[in-house]
């Protein structure tokens, strides 16, 4: 896996829920700075949708789940700036176990 983003940039949006609990947390970063979101961001080089929602997912907050845990529950093309567009992804359930190695996505979180 390549740590640069795909092209054409992908981003991914984990809905994380518990019950009728939803997990967001708020921007620290310029971009939406102070808004809620859920966790999310962009898909690496060479990484499957499931590995990279897993990984900003725990990047993010430290939850860890399964690629195969998760599920693909909307995609939206959305054109940011000329010959670029962002599709979110994901849904799934926490569960516990080591990160990406063990989960098959390669590298280490």
């Amino acid at each position: 896996m390549n740590p640069q983003p795909a092209q054409p940039v992908i981003d991914t949006h984990v809905l994380l829920r518990d019950g009728d609990k939803l997990l967001l947390s708020q921007r620290g970063s310029p971009y939406g700075y102070g808004r809620w979101h859920m966790p999310s961001g962009k898909l690496d080089q060479g990484e499957t949708l499931s590995c990279g929602a897993a990984r900003e997912l725990f990047e993010e907050t430290g939850v860890e789940v399964e690629p195969g845990h998760l599920r693909l529950v909307q995609v939206v093309h959305h054109r940011q700036s000329e010959g670029v567009e962002r599709p979110p992804t994901g849904e799934g359930n926490p569960s516990t176990g080591s990160p990406r190695s063990v989960w098959g996505c390669g590298g280490s979180v």
